[in-house]
């Protein structure tokens, strides 16, 4: 069957992930679908002081705390205590140990949001490549996919459902992270014979690993090139960010047991993060 999906993973040429690579490249092949893989990234880092690294820091900081916060306002607003704990916090003590940080430690923080700024470059080379092909759907792998013994067989009843749909702006969450009551605003939740858990905007996990649909992305992107509030956004919050902007009506759909693990979410890998 053709579930006009094509697939793209994400990597930086890790010898240690090589064999979650080519397992996902094997499952992909034995779907009949199209993978490629895109490593190539280029990684400038700059000697700044460690006042204008507090700078940049704060900066970036504000801007994910200002979204955040409006982004999830339906239902954290609602659980206060979870708006504090989750976002308020976490922002205020962001700032107070980079304001005390010594430069060493400021310079890490903003190399880590550099190569942050290469994952999401490789997620949109992604995206823009796909659009040259004829498919409707994307399947997006970051190289800590780990495949579980049932995710072929839960990937292909998914896309098998989803190619029967006519027309659908979907984004759904393959392979979880945080606890879904952490991210999703649950009273929301719509029936569905698909998905767990299925609310009326998008509402992104992790980018570990996704599906989203042609139409989406051709909205992300025409989003995407003009947007300069959004350039230093890490990619989860990027596709959360984009979903929000964008005027079409875009469902996420989500799963109390992800199809794949988060292997850097659940100690199965070392994260670059680390």
């Amino acid at each position: 069957m053709s579930y006009r999906t094509s697939s793209f993973l994400i990597h930086n040429n890790d010898n240690q992930r090589r064999y979650l690579r080519d397992e996902i490249s094997s499952l992909m092949k034995s779907l009949n679908i199209n993978i490629l893989l895109i490593s190539k990234q280029k990684i400038i880092y700059k000697n700044y002081s460690n006042n204008i690294l507090k700078l940049k820091l704060f900066k970036n900081i504000l801007k994910l705390f200002l979204f955040n916060t409006f982004h999830k306002r339906f239902f954290l607003l609602r659980k206060k205590n979870n708006l504090i704990t989750n976002f308020i916090f976490p922002f205020f003590f962001k700032l107070i140990i980079i304001f005390f940080n010594p430069q060493e430690k400021n310079y890490r923080i903003y190399k880590h949001n550099i190569i942050e700024k290469a994952v999401r470059k490789k997620h949109i080379d992604a995206w823009k490549a796909f659009l040259k092909t004829q498919d409707k759907f994307l399947l997006v792998f970051e190289d800590d996919a780990i495949c579980k013994d049932n995710s072929k067989e839960r990937l292909k009843i998914i896309l098998k459902k989803l190619s029967l749909e006519a027309n659908i702006n979907i984004f759904v969450d393959l392979a979880g992270g945080y606890k879904l009551n952490q991210i999703l605003p649950k009273d929301l939740n719509l029936h569905s014979t698909i998905f767990d858990i299925k609310v009326p905007k998008l509402y992104t996990n992790t980018a570990c690993t996704y599906l989203i649909s042609r139409s989406v992305i051709k909205e992300f992107l025409k989003i995407v090139k003009n947007d300069s509030f959004s350039k230093n956004f890490p990619i989860d919050h990027l596709i959360n960010y984009l979903g929000h902007k964008s005027d079409l009506k875009i469902y996420s759909g989500h799963f109390f047991d992800p199809i794949f693990t988060h292997g850097s979410f659940k100690d199965k890998i070392d994260s670059w993060q680390s």
